[in-house]
């Protein structure tokens, strides 16, 4: 996804303990925060995320993003079966302009 998103964008990977653990050994992860594409977030108490209401819930908890993510104005949430494609005509960027875009299920 780093490689497709626009060159200004950054990430954050949010996880648990033993999640960012896990991709903090990646020797490409230690690239990419190497190079300020991406910061690695261990989700503190209260929050949890091990199930979809309870990410959810921290996707709607106003806190979350004052104590952790300040002066972030746009947020794109993927998955294991998101798909962006790099030969689109159509950036990311331009998808600003919408409040929430997205596939239901």
């Amino acid at each position: 996804m780093i490689s497709v998103v626009p060159p200004d964008w950054r990430f954050v990977f949010v996880g648990s303990n033993r999640s960012v653990a896990a991709v903090a050994r990646s020797y490409a992860t230690k690239h990419q925060q190497a190079v300020g594409k991406l910061d690695l977030l261990v989700l503190p108490p209260p929050w949890e995320i091990d199930t979809k209401e309870n990410v959810h819930r921290l996707l709607t908890d106003v806190r979350f993003y004052d104590e952790f993510l300040p002066g972030v104005e746009w947020l794109l949430k993927y998955e294991y079966d998101s798909m962006l494609c790099a030969k689109s005509p159509t950036s990311l960027n331009d998808w600003l302009d919408w409040d929430w875009a997205g596939a239901s299920r």
